[in-house]
């Protein structure tokens, strides 16, 4: 898109600038996406997931004020980015008499990095990693209905030379009341983390 105009102040329609606006902008995200389900005997699922990304950008803008032959403004900027990322999630599931047992992860990996040239030059390089885990029990108990899961998550960044791990636990309960056939009363708790960036 290339946009010239001219620009002035209403009182002032003679002391104004032409201005020249040029940008371009080119993006392309392929990804490919496989997925895996089987039941087993004696009531027994597994299903994985794995998603693999590539992000490119490549965009460029160029604006220009000028007077009377005098740039009274120039700037160039132009942005190329890359960006790979890798997703697996695996979830196994067993049945027994009296609840049910899950347990699965789901890992993120992303490799990511930009240049900025221009008026302004420099690259940042990111490397993050993380990593969920889990095991949960479900059941009933009469009228209740609950579930009970225990985890931790794992994160790793890394970024101009500087790398932070991280190692948390995780928990989920939640707790179901059916007081009537249309009406049920549902308690929640629960310690989860969502994702940080390394200390600057």
């Amino acid at each position: 898109m290339n946009t010239k105009s001219y620009l002035y102040p209403t009182n002032l329609p003679n002391d104004g600038v032409n201005m020249s606006d040029d940008s371009n902008n080119r993006n392309s995200s392929p990804s490919i996406d496989l997925y895996f389900q089987r039941n087993y005997p004696k009531k027994q699922k597994l299903m994985l997931n794995t998603v693999v990304t590539y992000i490119n950008s490549n965009n460029s803008r160029y604006y220009l004020e000028n007077q009377s032959g005098v740039n009274l403004t120039d700037i160039a900027s132009r942005i190329k980015g890359d960006k790979y990322s890798f997703i697996a999630e695996g979830i196994y599931e067993k049945d027994f008499t009296k609840g049910k047992l899950s347990t699965g992860f789901n890992l993120y990996h992303e490799y990511n990095t930009d240049q900025y040239l221009g008026n302004v030059v420099s690259k940042t390089n990111l490397h993050a990693t993380y990593l969920n885990y889990y095991a949960e029990w479900s059941g009933n108990i009469k009228k209740f209905n609950y579930r009970v899961s225990l985890g931790g998550l794992q994160a790793r960044y890394s970024q101009a030379g500087k790398i932070l791990n991280k190692s948390l636990p995780t928990t989920r309960i939640r707790l179901t009341y059916k007081a009537l056939d249309n009406f049920n009363i549902r308690w929640n708790s629960g310690i989860s983390y969502s994702a940080c960036q390394p200390d600057h």
